[in-house]
Protein backbone atom coordinates (compact mmCIF):
# COMPACT_ATOMS: atom_id res chain seq x y z
CA UNK A 1 0.00 0.00 0.00
CA UNK A 2 1.53 3.73 -0.60
CA UNK A 3 1.51 6.04 1.80
CA UNK A 4 0.05 8.92 0.63
CA UNK A 5 -0.19 12.55 2.10
CA UNK A 6 -3.37 13.41 3.43
CA UNK A 7 -3.62 16.28 1.11
CA UNK A 8 -3.49 13.75 -1.41
CA UNK A 9 -4.86 10.63 -0.34
CA UNK A 10 -8.67 10.04 -2.05
CA UNK A 11 -11.46 10.42 0.69
CA UNK A 12 -14.42 7.89 0.28
CA UNK A 13 -17.07 10.83 0.08
CA UNK A 14 -16.95 14.54 -0.39
CA UNK A 15 -18.24 16.76 2.38
CA UNK A 16 -21.59 18.70 2.08
CA UNK A 17 -19.61 21.77 1.97
CA UNK A 18 -17.45 19.90 -1.01
CA UNK A 19 -20.23 18.66 -2.85
CA UNK A 20 -22.07 21.78 -2.77
CA UNK A 21 -19.08 23.61 -3.97
CA UNK A 22 -18.76 21.36 -6.91
CA UNK A 23 -22.51 21.08 -7.66
CA UNK A 24 -22.40 25.09 -7.83
CA UNK A 25 -19.37 24.79 -10.24
CA UNK A 26 -20.43 22.27 -12.02
CA UNK A 27 -24.35 23.95 -12.98
CA UNK A 28 -22.28 27.16 -13.41
CA UNK A 29 -20.63 25.41 -16.15
CA UNK A 30 -23.92 23.64 -17.63
CA UNK A 31 -25.74 27.40 -17.66
CA UNK A 32 -22.74 28.94 -19.33
CA UNK A 33 -23.02 26.50 -22.25
CA UNK A 34 -26.74 26.91 -22.84
CA UNK A 35 -26.61 30.13 -22.92
CA UNK A 36 -23.63 30.12 -25.47
CA UNK A 37 -25.47 26.56 -27.10
CA UNK A 38 -29.38 26.79 -27.73
CA UNK A 39 -29.08 29.91 -29.88
CA UNK A 40 -26.97 27.46 -32.33
CA UNK A 41 -28.44 25.92 -35.40
CA UNK A 42 -28.45 22.64 -33.39
CA UNK A 43 -29.91 24.41 -30.37
CA UNK A 44 -32.89 26.03 -32.41
CA UNK A 45 -33.75 23.36 -34.72
CA UNK A 46 -32.87 20.07 -32.84
CA UNK A 47 -35.84 18.04 -31.45
CA UNK A 48 -34.46 17.07 -28.80
CA UNK A 49 -33.98 20.03 -27.18
CA UNK A 50 -37.99 21.33 -27.98
CA UNK A 51 -38.80 21.18 -24.19
CA UNK A 52 -35.41 22.33 -23.35
CA UNK A 53 -36.29 25.35 -25.52
CA UNK A 54 -39.30 26.19 -23.96
CA UNK A 55 -38.45 25.73 -20.62
CA UNK A 56 -35.50 28.37 -21.01
CA UNK A 57 -38.01 31.07 -22.98
CA UNK A 58 -40.15 30.52 -19.84
CA UNK A 59 -37.55 31.66 -17.52
CA UNK A 60 -37.16 35.52 -16.99
CA UNK A 61 -34.44 36.78 -18.67
CA UNK A 62 -32.57 38.01 -15.95
CA UNK A 63 -33.24 34.90 -14.03
CA UNK A 64 -31.96 32.85 -16.74
CA UNK A 65 -28.59 34.88 -16.80
CA UNK A 66 -27.63 35.26 -13.18
CA UNK A 67 -29.25 32.19 -11.24
CA UNK A 68 -27.58 29.00 -12.37
CA UNK A 69 -29.89 27.16 -10.15
CA UNK A 70 -32.97 27.93 -12.57
CA UNK A 71 -31.17 26.90 -15.86
CA UNK A 72 -30.19 23.48 -14.03
CA UNK A 73 -33.91 22.82 -12.94
CA UNK A 74 -34.63 23.58 -16.85
CA UNK A 75 -32.52 21.56 -17.95
CA UNK A 76 -33.51 18.70 -15.75
CA UNK A 77 -37.03 19.29 -15.85
CA UNK A 78 -36.78 19.24 -20.10
CA UNK A 79 -35.21 15.93 -19.25
CA UNK A 80 -32.81 16.12 -22.10
CA UNK A 81 -32.70 12.14 -23.90
CA UNK A 82 -29.13 11.10 -24.25
CA UNK A 83 -27.43 11.49 -27.90
CA UNK A 84 -25.26 9.70 -29.49
CA UNK A 85 -23.05 10.58 -32.72
CA UNK A 86 -26.05 10.20 -35.99
CA UNK A 87 -28.17 12.82 -33.97
CA UNK A 88 -25.57 15.17 -34.59
CA UNK A 89 -24.25 13.81 -38.24
CA UNK A 90 -26.90 15.76 -40.38
CA UNK A 91 -25.53 19.10 -39.17
CA UNK A 92 -21.59 18.03 -39.11
CA UNK A 93 -21.87 16.73 -42.53
CA UNK A 94 -22.80 20.16 -43.85
CA UNK A 95 -19.03 20.44 -43.41
CA UNK A 96 -18.48 18.09 -46.23
CA UNK A 97 -21.51 18.55 -48.84
CA UNK A 98 -19.62 20.98 -50.77
CA UNK A 99 -16.03 21.95 -51.51
CA UNK A 100 -16.11 24.31 -50.39
CA UNK A 101 -18.61 24.55 -48.11
CA UNK A 102 -21.01 27.51 -47.26
CA UNK A 103 -20.28 30.22 -44.35
CA UNK A 104 -23.87 30.56 -43.67
CA UNK A 105 -24.74 26.21 -43.80
CA UNK A 106 -22.11 25.74 -40.68
CA UNK A 107 -21.77 28.66 -38.59
CA UNK A 108 -22.62 28.72 -35.24
CA UNK A 109 -23.39 24.86 -35.90
CA UNK A 110 -23.66 23.24 -32.55
CA UNK A 111 -21.66 26.26 -30.48
CA UNK A 112 -21.07 30.06 -31.66
CA UNK A 113 -18.89 30.78 -34.46
CA UNK A 114 -17.03 28.33 -36.69
CA UNK A 115 -14.82 25.16 -35.04
CA UNK A 116 -11.00 25.64 -34.79
CA UNK A 117 -10.49 22.41 -35.91
CA UNK A 118 -12.50 19.23 -36.50
CA UNK A 119 -11.34 16.07 -34.42
CA UNK A 120 -11.43 12.80 -35.87
CA UNK A 121 -12.12 9.92 -33.73
CA UNK A 122 -9.77 6.97 -33.53
CA UNK A 123 -12.32 4.36 -35.25
CA UNK A 124 -11.50 1.66 -32.28
CA UNK A 125 -15.32 0.21 -32.14
CA UNK A 126 -14.48 -0.65 -35.54
CA UNK A 127 -16.50 1.85 -37.23
CA UNK A 128 -15.95 4.61 -40.13
CA UNK A 129 -13.82 7.83 -38.74
CA UNK A 130 -16.17 10.30 -36.76
CA UNK A 131 -15.49 14.22 -37.14
CA UNK A 132 -16.27 16.96 -34.34
CA UNK A 133 -16.12 19.92 -34.41
CA UNK A 134 -14.57 21.44 -31.22
CA UNK A 135 -14.52 25.56 -30.44
CA UNK A 136 -12.09 25.51 -27.92
CA UNK A 137 -8.69 26.57 -29.44
CA UNK A 138 -7.14 26.49 -26.11
CA UNK A 139 -7.02 23.50 -23.37
CA UNK A 140 -9.41 23.67 -20.38
CA UNK A 141 -8.57 26.43 -17.67
CA UNK A 142 -7.56 23.89 -15.41
CA UNK A 143 -4.86 22.35 -17.54
CA UNK A 144 -1.41 24.35 -17.16
CA UNK A 145 -0.75 25.16 -20.68
CA UNK A 146 3.06 25.36 -20.86
CA UNK A 147 4.43 21.40 -21.90
CA UNK A 148 6.92 21.79 -19.07
CA UNK A 149 4.07 22.07 -16.34
CA UNK A 150 1.95 19.27 -18.00
CA UNK A 151 3.88 16.24 -18.73
CA UNK A 152 7.73 17.22 -17.48
CA UNK A 153 8.90 17.57 -14.39
CA UNK A 154 8.77 21.29 -13.37
CA UNK A 155 12.32 22.78 -13.25
CA UNK A 156 14.39 20.79 -14.52
CA UNK A 157 16.84 21.85 -17.50
CA UNK A 158 16.42 18.44 -19.60
CA UNK A 159 14.19 18.18 -22.59
CA UNK A 160 11.08 16.16 -23.20
CA UNK A 161 10.42 13.62 -26.28
CA UNK A 162 6.77 13.99 -27.10
CA UNK A 163 5.70 11.36 -29.36
CA UNK A 164 2.26 13.02 -30.96
CA UNK A 165 1.52 13.10 -34.02
CA UNK A 166 0.23 16.44 -34.98
CA UNK A 167 -0.23 16.45 -38.73
CA UNK A 168 -4.07 16.65 -40.38
CA UNK A 169 -5.53 14.60 -42.65
CA UNK A 170 -6.90 17.60 -45.00
CA UNK A 171 -8.75 20.93 -44.50
CA UNK A 172 -11.87 21.89 -44.46
CA UNK A 173 -12.57 25.17 -46.99
CA UNK A 174 -15.63 27.13 -45.75
CA UNK A 175 -16.62 30.48 -48.47
CA UNK A 176 -18.96 33.41 -47.16
CA UNK A 177 -19.80 33.13 -50.73
CA UNK A 178 -18.35 37.01 -51.49
CA UNK A 179 -15.33 36.05 -53.31
CA UNK A 180 -13.10 36.25 -49.95
CA UNK A 181 -10.24 33.43 -49.75
CA UNK A 182 -12.04 30.31 -48.21
CA UNK A 183 -11.20 30.57 -44.41
CA UNK A 184 -9.49 26.38 -43.80
CA UNK A 185 -10.42 24.54 -40.97
CA UNK A 186 -7.91 21.50 -40.09
CA UNK A 187 -9.18 17.78 -39.76
CA UNK A 188 -6.79 16.50 -36.95
CA UNK A 189 -6.53 14.38 -34.13
CA UNK A 190 -6.98 16.57 -30.77
CA UNK A 191 -4.21 14.86 -29.37
CA UNK A 192 -2.34 16.87 -31.94
CA UNK A 193 -4.33 19.90 -31.80
CA UNK A 194 -3.79 20.10 -27.73
CA UNK A 195 0.15 19.69 -28.29
CA UNK A 196 0.12 22.23 -31.03
CA UNK A 197 -1.41 24.50 -28.78
CA UNK A 198 0.74 23.99 -25.59
CA UNK A 199 4.48 24.12 -27.96
CA UNK A 200 3.70 27.41 -29.74
CA UNK A 201 2.37 25.69 -33.33
CA UNK A 202 -1.22 26.22 -33.40
CA UNK A 203 -1.32 27.94 -36.94
CA UNK A 204 -1.33 24.99 -39.28
CA UNK A 205 -0.85 27.31 -42.15
CA UNK A 206 2.69 27.81 -40.97
CA UNK A 207 4.38 24.35 -40.56
CA UNK A 208 6.02 24.48 -43.91
CA UNK A 209 7.66 27.81 -42.74
CA UNK A 210 8.43 25.94 -38.74
CA UNK A 211 9.91 22.38 -39.99
CA UNK A 212 13.24 22.74 -38.38
CA UNK A 213 12.48 25.11 -35.63
CA UNK A 214 12.23 23.32 -31.85
CA UNK A 215 9.33 23.90 -29.77
CA UNK A 216 10.13 24.65 -25.99
CA UNK A 217 11.89 22.01 -24.28
CA UNK A 218 11.46 19.72 -27.17
CA UNK A 219 14.45 16.86 -28.41
CA UNK A 220 13.22 16.98 -32.23
CA UNK A 221 12.27 19.80 -34.21
CA UNK A 222 8.44 20.44 -35.56
CA UNK A 223 8.74 18.74 -38.93
CA UNK A 224 9.38 15.34 -36.94
CA UNK A 225 5.54 15.63 -35.49
CA UNK A 226 4.26 15.75 -38.73
CA UNK A 227 5.58 12.29 -40.24
CA UNK A 228 2.41 10.15 -40.90
CA UNK A 229 5.04 6.91 -40.98
CA UNK A 230 4.07 5.65 -37.47
CA UNK A 231 7.12 3.35 -37.38
CA UNK A 232 9.26 6.37 -39.35
CA UNK A 233 7.69 8.90 -36.97
CA UNK A 234 8.89 6.89 -33.59
CA UNK A 235 12.29 6.28 -34.77
CA UNK A 236 12.96 9.82 -36.16
CA UNK A 237 11.88 11.04 -32.52
CA UNK A 238 14.12 8.69 -31.12
CA UNK A 239 16.89 9.17 -33.53
CA UNK A 240 16.68 13.08 -31.88
CA UNK A 241 16.57 11.37 -27.88
CA UNK A 242 18.51 9.27 -28.05
CA UNK A 243 21.12 11.96 -28.77
CA UNK A 244 19.70 14.35 -26.44
CA UNK A 245 22.22 13.60 -23.02
CA UNK A 246 19.70 15.38 -20.90
CA UNK A 247 16.36 14.09 -21.65
CA UNK A 248 14.01 14.64 -18.44
CA UNK A 249 10.62 13.68 -19.78
CA UNK A 250 9.57 10.62 -22.47
CA UNK A 251 5.72 11.02 -23.34
CA UNK A 252 4.20 8.37 -25.47
CA UNK A 253 1.05 9.38 -24.64
CA UNK A 254 0.02 4.99 -24.17
CA UNK A 255 1.72 2.29 -23.03
CA UNK A 256 1.91 0.38 -26.48
CA UNK A 257 3.39 3.96 -28.31
CA UNK A 258 6.04 3.23 -25.13
CA UNK A 259 6.72 -0.20 -25.71
CA UNK A 260 6.87 0.20 -29.88
CA UNK A 261 9.48 2.63 -29.46
CA UNK A 262 11.45 0.55 -27.35
CA UNK A 263 10.84 -2.22 -29.65
CA UNK A 264 12.36 -0.17 -32.64
CA UNK A 265 15.26 1.08 -31.09
CA UNK A 266 16.31 -2.47 -30.30
CA UNK A 267 15.53 -3.12 -33.74
CA UNK A 268 17.08 -0.43 -35.43
CA UNK A 269 19.99 0.27 -32.62
CA UNK A 270 23.47 0.40 -35.25
CA UNK A 271 21.60 2.53 -37.80
CA UNK A 272 20.48 4.78 -34.60
CA UNK A 273 23.98 5.02 -33.37
CA UNK A 274 25.72 5.42 -36.20
CA UNK A 275 23.98 8.56 -37.22
CA UNK A 276 24.31 10.11 -33.86
CA UNK A 277 28.63 9.30 -34.01
CA UNK A 278 28.08 10.65 -37.99
CA UNK A 279 25.71 13.45 -37.70
CA UNK A 280 23.79 11.89 -40.45
CA UNK A 281 19.81 11.59 -39.72
CA UNK A 282 18.42 8.48 -41.06
CA UNK A 283 15.95 8.60 -43.79
CA UNK A 284 13.33 6.18 -42.92
CA UNK A 285 10.01 5.86 -45.32
CA UNK A 286 7.39 8.94 -45.78
CA UNK A 287 10.19 11.10 -44.11
CA UNK A 288 10.60 13.38 -47.99
CA UNK A 289 8.38 16.30 -46.92
CA UNK A 290 10.26 17.24 -43.71
CA UNK A 291 13.85 15.14 -44.03
CA UNK A 292 15.53 18.20 -45.45
CA UNK A 293 14.84 20.66 -42.90
CA UNK A 294 14.95 18.47 -39.91
CA UNK A 295 18.01 16.78 -40.93
CA UNK A 296 19.57 20.34 -40.37
CA UNK A 297 19.58 20.09 -36.90
CA UNK A 298 20.44 17.14 -36.17
CA UNK A 299 24.12 17.44 -35.18
CA UNK A 300 27.05 14.77 -34.81
CA UNK A 301 27.99 14.10 -31.14
CA UNK A 302 30.66 11.12 -31.00
CA UNK A 303 31.27 11.02 -27.65
CA UNK A 304 27.32 10.56 -26.94
CA UNK A 305 27.00 7.70 -29.60
CA UNK A 306 30.54 5.83 -27.81
CA UNK A 307 28.66 6.28 -24.34
CA UNK A 308 25.47 4.22 -25.69
CA UNK A 309 27.25 1.72 -27.68
CA UNK A 310 28.47 1.49 -24.01
CA UNK A 311 25.17 0.44 -22.25
CA UNK A 312 23.83 -1.08 -25.34
CA UNK A 313 20.45 -1.54 -26.95
CA UNK A 314 17.11 -2.12 -24.88
CA UNK A 315 17.58 -5.90 -25.04
CA UNK A 316 20.68 -6.08 -23.03
CA UNK A 317 19.26 -4.91 -20.06
CA UNK A 318 17.00 -6.42 -18.01
CA UNK A 319 15.56 -3.64 -16.30
CA UNK A 320 16.05 -0.09 -16.13
CA UNK A 321 17.57 0.35 -19.28
CA UNK A 322 15.76 4.46 -19.58
CA UNK A 323 18.25 5.36 -16.84
CA UNK A 324 21.17 3.63 -18.38
CA UNK A 325 20.48 5.89 -21.54
CA UNK A 326 19.18 9.16 -19.73
CA UNK A 327 20.38 9.18 -16.95
CA UNK A 328 18.44 12.40 -15.78
CA UNK A 329 14.92 11.37 -17.14
CA UNK A 330 12.61 11.96 -14.16
CA UNK A 331 8.96 10.80 -15.93
CA UNK A 332 7.32 8.81 -18.28
CA UNK A 333 3.85 9.86 -19.49
CA UNK A 334 1.96 7.07 -20.69
CA UNK A 335 -1.84 6.12 -20.16
CA UNK A 336 -1.69 2.94 -18.37
CA UNK A 337 -5.59 2.58 -17.67
CA UNK A 338 -7.56 -0.10 -19.02
CA UNK A 339 -6.63 -2.27 -21.43
CA UNK A 340 -3.14 -0.02 -21.41
CA UNK A 341 -2.61 -1.51 -17.93
CA UNK A 342 -1.57 -4.66 -19.04
CA UNK A 343 1.57 -3.66 -20.11
CA UNK A 344 2.48 -1.69 -17.11
CA UNK A 345 4.71 -4.51 -16.15
CA UNK A 346 6.88 -4.04 -19.14
CA UNK A 347 6.79 -0.18 -18.19
CA UNK A 348 8.23 -0.62 -15.48
CA UNK A 349 10.76 -3.57 -15.75
CA UNK A 350 12.10 -0.64 -18.64
CA UNK A 351 12.38 2.62 -16.23
CA UNK A 352 12.68 1.01 -13.12
CA UNK A 353 10.98 0.56 -9.89
CA UNK A 354 11.25 4.22 -8.71
CA UNK A 355 10.51 6.73 -11.99
CA UNK A 356 6.66 7.68 -11.66
CA UNK A 357 4.29 6.67 -14.84
CA UNK A 358 1.58 9.58 -15.20
CA UNK A 359 -1.17 9.33 -17.39
CA UNK A 360 -1.97 12.47 -18.81
CA UNK A 361 -6.02 12.05 -18.93
CA UNK A 362 -8.93 10.06 -19.86
CA UNK A 363 -10.77 11.93 -23.07
CA UNK A 364 -12.50 10.72 -26.19
CA UNK A 365 -12.65 13.08 -29.34
CA UNK A 366 -15.74 14.65 -28.10
CA UNK A 367 -14.62 15.84 -24.52
CA UNK A 368 -12.04 15.66 -21.98
CA UNK A 369 -13.48 13.80 -19.35
CA UNK A 370 -9.92 14.22 -16.32
CA UNK A 371 -6.46 14.83 -16.34
CA UNK A 372 -3.99 13.41 -14.12
CA UNK A 373 -3.90 13.57 -10.66
CA UNK A 374 -0.87 12.47 -8.44
CA UNK A 375 2.03 10.31 -10.07
CA UNK A 376 1.61 7.65 -6.78
CA UNK A 377 -1.73 7.12 -8.18
CA UNK A 378 -1.03 6.44 -11.94
CA UNK A 379 -4.22 5.45 -12.95
CA UNK A 380 -6.17 7.41 -11.12
CA UNK A 381 -7.50 11.23 -13.07
CA UNK A 382 -9.11 13.95 -11.66
CA UNK A 383 -12.81 14.69 -13.39
CA UNK A 384 -12.84 18.42 -15.58
CA UNK A 385 -15.50 20.29 -14.57
CA UNK A 386 -15.03 22.80 -17.79
CA UNK A 387 -18.00 20.51 -18.91
CA UNK A 388 -21.07 19.64 -17.93
CA UNK A 389 -20.16 15.76 -16.58
CA UNK A 390 -23.28 13.25 -15.50
CA UNK A 391 -22.88 9.88 -14.91
CA UNK A 392 -25.02 6.87 -16.02
CA UNK A 393 -24.54 3.64 -13.44
CA UNK A 394 -23.48 0.49 -15.15
CA UNK A 395 -25.35 -2.57 -13.69
CA UNK A 396 -23.66 -5.88 -13.02
CA UNK A 397 -24.81 -7.64 -16.71
CA UNK A 398 -23.76 -3.86 -18.01
CA UNK A 399 -27.34 -2.96 -17.92
CA UNK A 400 -27.94 1.26 -18.11
CA UNK A 401 -28.92 2.65 -14.28
CA UNK A 402 -29.82 6.04 -12.80
CA UNK A 403 -28.09 9.25 -14.03
CA UNK A 404 -26.38 10.42 -11.45
CA UNK A 405 -24.57 14.00 -11.17
CA UNK A 406 -21.11 14.03 -9.54
CA UNK A 407 -21.80 15.21 -6.85
CA UNK A 408 -23.99 12.08 -5.78
CA UNK A 409 -21.04 9.83 -7.41
CA UNK A 410 -20.41 6.67 -4.43
CA UNK A 411 -17.12 5.38 -4.61
CA UNK A 412 -16.15 1.77 -6.00
CA UNK A 413 -18.98 1.94 -8.36
CA UNK A 414 -18.62 1.94 -12.05
CA UNK A 415 -20.00 4.55 -14.63
CA UNK A 416 -20.63 5.93 -17.66
CA UNK A 417 -20.00 9.45 -18.52
CA UNK A 418 -22.45 11.89 -20.32
CA UNK A 419 -21.33 14.61 -21.14
CA UNK A 420 -22.86 18.48 -22.42
CA UNK A 421 -19.96 20.47 -23.40
CA UNK A 422 -18.86 23.48 -24.77
CA UNK A 423 -18.93 22.41 -28.02
CA UNK A 424 -22.42 21.49 -28.30
CA UNK A 425 -22.95 18.41 -27.53
CA UNK A 426 -25.88 17.22 -25.13
CA UNK A 427 -26.23 14.42 -22.99
CA UNK A 428 -23.52 12.78 -25.29
CA UNK A 429 -23.00 8.94 -24.16
CA UNK A 430 -19.16 8.42 -24.39
CA UNK A 431 -19.98 4.51 -24.08
CA UNK A 432 -16.74 4.39 -22.05
CA UNK A 433 -16.66 2.72 -18.17
CA UNK A 434 -15.06 4.14 -15.45
CA UNK A 435 -14.79 3.62 -11.82
CA UNK A 436 -14.75 6.11 -8.83
CA UNK A 437 -12.15 5.59 -6.94
CA UNK A 438 -12.48 8.59 -4.21
CA UNK A 439 -13.06 11.90 -4.08
CA UNK A 440 -9.91 14.70 -4.20
CA UNK A 441 -9.30 15.57 -0.25
CA UNK A 442 -9.27 19.33 -1.51
CA UNK A 443 -12.08 20.36 -3.43
CA UNK A 444 -13.70 17.02 -3.36
CA UNK A 445 -13.99 16.29 -7.28
CA UNK A 446 -14.66 12.74 -8.32
CA UNK A 447 -10.88 10.76 -9.27
CA UNK A 448 -11.60 7.85 -11.59
CA UNK A 449 -10.15 5.11 -13.08
CA UNK A 450 -10.97 3.99 -16.58
CA UNK A 451 -12.16 0.66 -17.23
CA UNK A 452 -13.18 -0.25 -20.56
CA UNK A 453 -14.80 0.14 -23.68
CA UNK A 454 -19.24 -0.78 -22.91
CA UNK A 455 -20.06 -1.02 -26.56
CA UNK A 456 -17.34 -3.68 -27.74
CA UNK A 457 -19.10 -6.96 -27.67
CA UNK A 458 -19.76 -9.80 -29.48
CA UNK A 459 -21.95 -12.71 -29.86
CA UNK A 460 -20.79 -16.28 -29.38
CA UNK A 461 -22.75 -19.34 -29.19
CA UNK A 462 -26.47 -16.73 -28.84
CA UNK A 463 -24.28 -15.39 -25.95
CA UNK A 464 -23.78 -11.63 -25.87
CA UNK A 465 -19.71 -11.31 -24.63
CA UNK A 466 -18.26 -8.06 -23.60
CA UNK A 467 -15.25 -6.54 -23.02
CA UNK A 468 -15.57 -7.05 -19.41
CA UNK A 469 -16.02 -10.83 -20.01
CA UNK A 470 -12.69 -11.21 -22.01
CA UNK A 471 -10.90 -9.25 -19.12
CA UNK A 472 -12.29 -11.92 -16.28
CA UNK A 473 -12.02 -14.36 -18.76
CA UNK A 474 -7.95 -14.48 -18.64
CA UNK A 475 -7.80 -12.32 -14.94
CA UNK A 476 -5.67 -15.63 -13.32
CA UNK A 477 -3.54 -16.46 -16.83
CA UNK A 478 -0.23 -15.53 -16.33
CA UNK A 479 0.64 -16.01 -19.98
CA UNK A 480 -1.49 -13.02 -20.38
CA UNK A 481 -0.78 -10.54 -17.55
CA UNK A 482 1.70 -8.07 -19.90
CA UNK A 483 0.80 -8.93 -23.34
CA UNK A 484 -1.17 -6.96 -26.07
CA UNK A 485 -3.81 -9.13 -27.29
CA UNK A 486 -7.22 -8.77 -29.22
CA UNK A 487 -10.11 -10.83 -29.53
CA UNK A 488 -13.06 -11.79 -31.71
CA UNK A 489 -15.20 -14.87 -32.61
CA UNK A 490 -13.79 -17.82 -33.84
CA UNK A 491 -16.08 -19.40 -36.75
CA UNK A 492 -13.92 -22.48 -37.46
CA UNK A 493 -15.76 -24.68 -34.57
CA UNK A 494 -18.91 -25.47 -34.34
CA UNK A 495 -20.26 -23.79 -32.17
CA UNK A 496 -17.93 -20.43 -32.88
CA UNK A 497 -16.19 -19.53 -29.47
CA UNK A 498 -14.03 -16.79 -28.76
CA UNK A 499 -10.55 -16.44 -30.89
CA UNK A 500 -7.71 -14.89 -28.42
CA UNK A 501 -4.77 -13.44 -30.86
CA UNK A 502 -1.51 -12.45 -29.08
CA UNK A 503 1.95 -12.07 -30.40
CA UNK A 504 4.74 -14.59 -30.06
CA UNK A 505 6.22 -14.88 -27.02
CA UNK A 506 9.81 -16.41 -25.66
CA UNK A 507 10.21 -20.43 -25.53
CA UNK A 508 10.37 -19.11 -21.63
CA UNK A 509 6.44 -18.42 -21.79
CA UNK A 510 5.24 -21.10 -23.81
CA UNK A 511 1.29 -21.60 -23.14
CA UNK A 512 0.07 -25.00 -22.52
CA UNK A 513 -2.76 -26.16 -23.91
CA UNK A 514 -4.72 -26.40 -20.57
CA UNK A 515 -4.96 -22.60 -20.47
CA UNK A 516 -7.57 -23.23 -23.29
CA UNK A 517 -9.86 -24.97 -20.84
CA UNK A 518 -8.77 -22.55 -18.00
CA UNK A 519 -9.88 -19.25 -19.65
CA UNK A 520 -13.44 -21.33 -20.64
CA UNK A 521 -14.21 -21.94 -17.59
CA UNK A 522 -13.84 -18.47 -15.95
CA UNK A 523 -15.63 -17.36 -19.13
CA UNK A 524 -18.38 -19.44 -17.78
CA UNK A 525 -17.91 -18.07 -14.75
CA UNK A 526 -18.32 -14.27 -15.75
CA UNK A 527 -21.42 -15.26 -18.64
CA UNK A 528 -23.20 -18.08 -18.00
CA UNK A 529 -25.25 -17.37 -20.82
CA UNK A 530 -22.72 -19.18 -22.61
CA UNK A 531 -24.46 -22.54 -21.40
CA UNK A 532 -27.62 -21.58 -23.19
CA UNK A 533 -25.44 -22.43 -27.18
CA UNK A 534 -26.60 -24.39 -29.58
CA UNK A 535 -24.78 -27.39 -27.32
CA UNK A 536 -26.07 -26.53 -23.88
CA UNK A 537 -23.70 -27.50 -21.84
CA UNK A 538 -21.01 -27.78 -24.26
CA UNK A 539 -19.19 -24.99 -24.97
CA UNK A 540 -16.15 -24.87 -27.20
CA UNK A 541 -12.86 -24.05 -25.47
CA UNK A 542 -11.50 -20.64 -26.94
CA UNK A 543 -9.02 -20.38 -29.25
CA UNK A 544 -5.59 -19.15 -29.08
CA UNK A 545 -3.25 -17.80 -31.89
CA UNK A 546 -0.01 -16.88 -32.22
CA UNK A 547 0.82 -13.95 -33.76
CA UNK A 548 4.44 -12.74 -35.93
CA UNK A 549 6.51 -10.44 -33.12
CA UNK A 550 5.80 -6.90 -33.44
CA UNK A 551 2.52 -7.20 -35.42
CA UNK A 552 0.45 -4.72 -33.07
CA UNK A 553 3.06 -2.51 -33.71
CA UNK A 554 2.33 -2.95 -37.63
CA UNK A 555 -1.06 -2.69 -37.29
CA UNK A 556 -1.17 0.86 -35.25
CA UNK A 557 1.13 1.83 -38.95
CA UNK A 558 -1.29 -0.05 -41.38
CA UNK A 559 -4.22 1.81 -39.24
CA UNK A 560 -2.69 5.24 -39.52
CA UNK A 561 -2.08 5.11 -42.82
CA UNK A 562 -5.36 3.95 -43.87
CA UNK A 563 -7.77 6.68 -41.88
CA UNK A 564 -4.75 9.44 -42.79
CA UNK A 565 -4.66 10.51 -38.93
CA UNK A 566 -1.11 8.98 -38.08
CA UNK A 567 -1.26 6.25 -35.81
CA UNK A 568 -0.81 7.77 -32.03
CA UNK A 569 -4.04 7.61 -31.84
CA UNK A 570 -4.96 4.38 -33.20
CA UNK A 571 -5.47 1.34 -30.24
CA UNK A 572 -5.75 -2.09 -30.63
CA UNK A 573 -9.31 -3.15 -29.49
CA UNK A 574 -9.87 -5.74 -26.85
CA UNK A 575 -12.79 -7.42 -29.25
CA UNK A 576 -12.31 -6.57 -32.98
CA UNK A 577 -15.18 -5.76 -35.12
CA UNK A 578 -13.39 -4.13 -38.06
CA UNK A 579 -13.25 -7.25 -40.46
CA UNK A 580 -10.53 -5.19 -43.14
CA UNK A 581 -8.50 -4.98 -39.83
CA UNK A 582 -9.32 -9.08 -38.71
CA UNK A 583 -7.86 -9.59 -42.21
CA UNK A 584 -4.91 -7.93 -41.38
CA UNK A 585 -4.31 -9.99 -37.75
CA UNK A 586 -5.29 -12.75 -39.69
CA UNK A 587 -1.91 -12.52 -42.03
CA UNK A 588 0.16 -12.34 -39.50
CA UNK A 589 -1.02 -15.29 -37.84
CA UNK A 590 2.10 -17.84 -37.10
CA UNK A 591 1.03 -20.59 -34.86
CA UNK A 592 -1.76 -21.74 -32.57
CA UNK A 593 -2.12 -23.20 -28.98
CA UNK A 594 -3.16 -26.73 -29.58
Amino acid sequence: MLNLPLNVEPVPEPTPEMAAKLQATLETSLQNIIKANIPSQFGRSSPILSTLRDNISSLNVAIAQADRTACAHAFNGAQVPFTEYEVYAPYISKFFNSAPCSLSDVEDLLAPGLPTFLGMSSTTSGKGPKPVPRYVAAPPSHIPVPISMWVKRVGGPGKTCMTTYCGYKKFVEISDGEGAKPKRIPLSAISGVMWRGMAGFSDFERDEERLAEFPPDSTAPWGVALISNYRSFILTHAAFALAEETLETLCTHWSTTFVDLIRWIDEEWDTLIDAIDSGRLPRYPETDDVYPAIATQFIANPARAKALREAGPPSHTSEGWILKIWPGCKLLGAVCTGTFGRLYPQLRACIGPDMPIRSLMVACTECLIGTSYDDRLPCIVRMQTDDYIEMIEVLPGNQDGELVPLWKLETGKVYEPVVTTRDGLWRYRTRDAVVVRGFSPAEGVPLIEYKERRNQSMWVAQALISQADIFASIAAVPEFEDVEFTTWWDDRSSPPTVGFFLEDMSASRVIPPATRTQILVSLLEANSSLYTGPEPGSPVRPSIRLLAPGTFGEFRLWKGAVTGMGSTQVKVPTIMLDPKAQEFILARVVGEVP
